[in-house]
């Protein structure tokens, strides 16, 4: 009978061929499902036994319904491999009908073979070796497509099982995502496939990405079984780094988002956007990802149409490709679909590290029981997981997440900063802004001090980039037309230049930017000095060079500028000053959270808010902060008073607190940041006295 069935499954009538499958598939289950019956049982005879040998050499006694489902499952390994079968009476069946039926039996009855020692060896003699054939060869849409699902079920249900053969799929599988693709000819053979010679098509990138979107939990124990061994692959490094270079490989595809540079400034530049940086110098990755985007810009705005960018309208698929089962050939693949993936693959990551971390950093920092008597912090420290039972296994998962991301940080930084300068709808924007998000918080909660200053850095660059400080130092206010001819000799000509200032997307960036600040403001250390130096530049931008504060509410302080810092430090505090602004939503309620809110009033208000949890900072936290105060504020009155006499500089410098991290250089070169804030003689002249 099942001979007769698989010869109807071959049928070119629809209807026949799906019943008869459909007929097969249920033979199979009602097999394998005896076995979940007979281990019920306990009053099975031992003659009912018989010894079967095994695929590793070795016997062993199975039941009858044991019997049956392992000589039936091996025999669909048999013919997915162009094998005759030894159980079943079967002359053919197709070799995408017994993966499909390999498929049905694993998703439905994976708890089953993980108790059932044969079972699991078929899976690794039999099934894994067909699997890594299958996808080594040339590459054949519908068989590629139903070992890839395959290899997927694999990986998630079996992974520990099968700890070897699931490293030699994440690996193959990683390979296929980073490597180039062009379009492989049908001359090709199985040969030059095999030894990796041969041009892998675009939709065997896709199905690899459509199963490896970011499973947190998965990545978790990939670290833990290969990367944090010293003899293991680097399964969870190379995986990222293959991301960064899909998401980088084509920046015409993605095109480049204008708005990131700022409004009002030229779009062809000198590259000291890239070049220049806030804060901490980390090994240039975010400057050369910054100088990358600048250069796509420069070099490819000229060919590219609007069309160019990602978004989930124009670029995904209605059904993935790893559910069109019943294509003989690959669907048609929009080009920026596998770009697609590798952004939300990238977004899945961060995300799941935020997930699992900030519950956890939420009950053991801030929620964690205290002593009587003990002040509550509301500015908490960073997570010391020394001081964490080291085998506990909330512990252990803890530093592996610590690791992964210690490890991990340079090839997600580099990514994200690329992806969020490109062309990206609004929903996807604000998904890779709140990467970064979590990225910079993960970092800042597991006391992770270098990716953590990265992240702001970077964040810094895109909230208030430096071109548009830089333009504000030479923009000159246009003069207004007071005669009928100048008036009409610019009708139609020329336009009024518009003043330098930041965009909705730059804004939404320092809105994060701040928001991380406040979230980590117990534990930033030394690196206030760096945030309080952007949030300068902030301010210096969103006030046009401060001439616009005086009769508006106040912006850091109760003040502006230096004379606001120091009259802070003075009263042992930063109190806010003013009332926040009332900004109109304008049918904001629609979008998302990040992207509402992001007038001047507001934002000035959430830095206000930043300086006013001052008051939350236990003793050392709130000296590092006033330090950096202190430290910025000598810097801004040497910048301006370079030319003054050099006894006066010295008195200044003199009058500082005493601290390390408060020295500051002799040349002046080194004192002149990219700051650009300009402080009236004035303002030095009072503030010395």
């Amino acid at each position: 009978m099942g001979n007769y069935l698989a010869r109807l499954q071959e049928s070119r009538i629809a209807v026949v061929s799906s019943t008869a499958a459909a007929t097969l598939r249920q033979l199979v289950m009602f097999v394998v499902d005896k076995v979940v019956d007979e281990d019920k049982r306990d009053d099975l005879p031992r003659s009912d036994f018989s010894e079967t040998t095994l695929p590793n050499g070795s016997t062993k006694a199975l039941g009858p319904s044991a019997k049956d489902a392992f000589s039936v499952f091996e025999d669909l390994c048999l013919l997915a491999n162009s094998e005759k079968p030894t159980f079943l009476k079967l002359e053919t069946l197709r070799k995408t009908f017994a993966l499909e039926l390999i498929e049905s039996v694993l998703t439905n009855y994976h708890e089953l073979f993980r108790k059932h020692e044969e079972l699991l060896l078929l899976l690794q003699h039999h099934l894994c070796p067909l699997l890594l054939k299958a996808l080594s060869d040339r590459p054949s849409f519908p068989l590629t497509l139903r070992s890839t699902r395959v290899v997927f079920l694999l990986l998630k249900q079996f992974s520990s099982e099968l700890n070897t053969e699931a490293e030699v799929f994440l690996m193959l599988l990683i390979k296929i995502v980073g490597a180039d693709m062009e379009a492989a000819t049908p001359a090709q053979s199985s040969e030059s496939f095999h030894l990796g010679h041969g041009a892998r098509p675009q939709w065997m990138r896709v199905l690899a990405m459509e199963i490896m979107r970011g499973d947190a939990e998965l990545m978790r124990n990939v670290w833990a079984r290969y990367d944090a061994e010293e003899s293991g692959s680097k399964v969870f490094t190379s995986l990222i780094t293959a991301l960064k270079r899909l998401i980088t490989e084509k920046p015409a595809v993605l095109g480049v988002s204008s708005q990131m540079l700022g409004v009002g400034v030229p779009s062809h530049g000198s590259s000291s956007d890239g070049a220049a940086g806030y804060g901490l110098d980390v090994g240039g990755v975010a400057g050369m990802v910054a100088n990358a985007a600048s250069a796509t810009m420069s070099n490819v705005v000229g060919m590219m149409g609007p069309e160019a960018g990602l978004s989930l309208q124009g670029s995904v698929m209605k059904l993935q490709c790893i559910d069109q089962l019943d294509k003989a050939d690959s669907p048609p693949i929009p080009e920026p679909y596998v770009y697609l993936l590798g952004v939300q693959c990238l977004v899945s990551l961060c995300e799941g590290f935020a997930a699992f971390v900030g519950p956890l950093f939420n009950s053991l920092v801030v929620q964690r029981p205290r002593n009587a008597g003990e002040p509550v912090v509301r500015a908490p420290p960073a997570l010391d997981l020394s001081s964490l039972p080291p085998d506990d296994p909330t512990t252990k998962q803890l530093q592996l997440v610590h690791d992964m991301v210690e490890n991990g940080w340079p090839a997600l930084l580099a990514a994200l900063s690329f992806v969020v300068s490109t062309n990206l709808s609004d929903d996807l924007f604000v998904d890779v802004l709140a990467s970064y998000q979590a990225m910079t918080n993960v970092s800042g909660m597991l006391g992770l001090v270098t990716p953590r200053d990265a992240f702001f850095t970077s964040l810094a660059k895109f909230a208030i980039p430096s071109r548009v400080v830089s333009s504000l130092d030479t923009y000159v206010e246009p003069p207004t037309p007071r005669t009928p001819g100048i008036l009409s000799d610019n009708l139609g000509l020329t336009s009024p230049a518009q003043a330098p200032t930041l965009s909705e997307r730059n804004m939404a960036c320092l809105k994060v930017f701040v928001a991380s600040s406040l979230f980590l403001a117990g534990s930033l250390g030394e690196s206030w000095f760096n945030i309080l130096e952007a949030l300068q530049n902030a301010d210096y931008v969103l006030t046009t060079k401060g001439a616009k504060a005086q009769g508006k509410r106040n912006t850091i302080g109760p003040g502006t500028g230096v004379t606001a810092i120091n009259r802070s430090v003075s009263a042992g505090n930063v109190p806010v000053g003013g009332q926040p602004g009332n900004s109109s939503p304008q049918q904001q309620s629609a979008r998302h959270p990040l992207l509402t809110d992001l007038d001047v009033d507001s934002l000035q208000h959430s830095i206000q808010r930043l300086f006013d949890a001052s008051k939350n900072m236990d003793d050392r936290a709130f000296h590092d902060f006033i330090a950096s105060l202190c430290k910025l504020s000598a810097v801004m009155v040497g910048m301006q008073s370079e030319d003054s006499d050099s006894a006066t500089e010295f008195k200044l410098v003199d009058e500082l607190p005493t601290s390390p991290s408060l020295s500051l250089p002799v040349d002046p070169a080194h004192r002149r940041r990219v700051s650009g804030i300009h402080l009236a003689r004035t303002l030095v002249s009072e503030i010395i006295m």
